[in-house]
């Protein structure tokens, strides 16, 4: 009797450990940012990158995508190789190395990359007859919106991660731009004018000094000239503005207190964001705010608050924007024309985050009101990336 029982546990344990190792061995899938994302079991989403976990999580996902300008069903897997995985000397992809802008991302990271490539190739880009991705006619290509999750409070920020792809553009350093959209409305005409947009980039896919130029242009939609703002910005004027600890800004609207118009400032701040780059802010914006409401030149929808520009100085640290009282459509366009990169002859991938902040008013003294705006209001934020400088896409 003691014989069976030993043996009964004998076929136990063997039946377990058997169990173990199967199920060990086969992928299971675990949730990752509202998405099912297939990988092994014995992987973290902290554990490091490396070109075996790539190789293997690329392996597992569907690489099979319809592009939103043309309705296409392409296969991407050869492109995202091609963006994730270093050269060698001769010009061969090196599936032993990853690109150097990867190389101190974990395996949550490199995953949440891949999404962001594949939805920018969908929404932005087309495939030739030779299967490599282009910038179609800007006609064809739509903003996509983002999802802030719903209003924010006074003092809260977003920051969302989002990839600029060169495409056909890559292997062009000079005078190649492609021009990114952002525009912040509020549906129904509401008050958002305490929303502030601003614009980060990933300073690691490019040269440490004279890394790329830049334009902007800031366009409100309803004034009577939409061109409130621009700026060109040479190369070797650029440097970049590292986002080391918390960044601190203010913002200006005109409003209507003891029956007149007086400006009202709103302070912002952000982290340092916790997404391996190195984030840096823009060292030129406009210097902007909020004026009154103007009809001097008969603006198409009457009287109304327009986004102006501080003549001295015309320019402040970062690339930022604000939202209207009226809720209609502000636009900050930039374009990057020359890009210097700093592995390699080309940038096919730049990280970005698009900071969403919204201000705490504070009185005349500079203090925050202890008693602050309680409107919930969630503005409409959308992106919009096509071939061209500032001027083109309308």
């Amino acid at each position: 009797m003691k014989k069976q029982f030993y043996l009964i546990f004998i076929f136990i344990f063997i039946c377990v450990f058997i169990a173990q190792i199967t199920f060990g061995f086969f992928d299971k899938r675990q949730v990752y940012d509202d998405k099912t994302v297939p990988i092994g079991s014995w992987l973290s989403l902290t554990d490091p990158v490396t070109p075996e976990n790539v190789l293997e999580y690329l392996d597992l996902i569907d690489t099979v995508i319809e592009t939103h300008p043309d309705s296409q069903q392409v296969e991407i897997i050869d492109y995202l190789y091609e963006i994730i995985f270093a050269e060698d000397e001769s010009g061969e992809l090196d599936f032993d190395n990853v690109n150097e802008t990867f190389s101190d991302y974990n395996l949550e990271e490199i995953i949440e990359t891949v999404n962001l490539i594949i939805e920018f190739t969908e929404s932005f880009l087309v495939f030739d007859e030779n299967n490599e991705p282009v910038f179609p006619e800007h006609t064809l290509v739509s903003e996509i919106e983002f999802d802030l999750g719903g209003p924010l409070l006074p003092g809260e920020h977003l920051l969302i991660n989002k990839v600029l792809q060169t495409a056909n553009l890559s292997d062009i350093s000079w005078w190649s731009p492609i021009s990114l959209q952002l525009s912040i409305e509020a549906p129904e005409g509401g008050d958002i004018a305490d929303y502030a947009i601003e614009f980060l980039v990933d300073a690691n896919p490019f040269a440490s000094v004279q890394p790329f130029s830049y334009d902007y242009l800031l366009r409100d939609r309803t004034s009577w000239n939409i061109n409130r703002a621009r700026g060109d910005i040479k190369i070797s004027d650029n440097v970049l503005i590292p986002v080391d600890n918390e960044i601190v800004f203010e913002t200006t609207v005109y409003r209507e207190k003891n029956q007149q118009f007086v400006p009202v400032k709103y302070r912002h701040l952000y982290q340092n964001p916790s997404f391996s780059g190195d984030w840096s802010r823009l060292p030129f914006g406009s210097n902007l705010y909020l004026g009154p409401p103007t009809s001097q030149y008969g603006t198409p929808i009457g009287s109304q608050q327009e986004i102006m520009q501080y003549k001295n100085p015309k320019q402040r640290t970062g690339l930022i924007t604000v939202g209207k009282a009226n809720g209609t459509k502000v636009e900050l366009k930039m374009d990057i024309p020359h890009r210097n990169p700093r592995y390699g002859d080309s940038v096919p991938l730049i990280p970005i985050i698009i900071v969403v902040s919204r201000g705490l008013e504070l009185d005349s003294n500079g203090n925050t009101l202890p008693v602050q705006s309680d409107l919930l209001l969630e503005p409409i934020i959308k992106l919009r990336v096509i071939e061209g400088s500032v001027w083109v896409g309308d």
